[in-house]
């Protein structure tokens, strides 16, 4: 069986994304059709842009946690609200440490 991750990336106080997020995950175990985790990037408290991970002298245990996360995932869900026309940051800063 595939292994899913879910990306939830807004990380604002009374966001509605993240509830698709696990709907997405409950609709993926009910029907049998993968594992699934939800990596919610509020959790992470990602750094300001410093790099990309391949050049941070000393990434933290979460961009390192994170990084192992999605390379070992066999698909991803991005789950994302619109800000003023295009994804919020916290996604931009995310995609630097794969």
């Amino acid at each position: 069986m595939h292994h899913i991750s879910i990306i939830s990336s807004s990380i604002r106080e009374g966001r509605k994304s993240h509830n698709v997020s696990l709907y997405f995950q409950n609709y993926l175990i009910e029907n049998n059709l993968a594992t699934t985790e939800v990596i919610d990037l509020k959790e992470y408290n990602f750094p300001i842009f410093e790099g990309t991970l391949k050049t941070l002298i000393n990434p933290s245990k979460g961009v390192l946690n994170y990084a192992k996360k999605i390379k070992s995932s066999d698909g991803i869900i991005i789950v994302t609200p619109e800000y003023n026309g295009g994804y919020p940051a916290s996604l931009k800063m995310q995609s630097t440490f794969v």
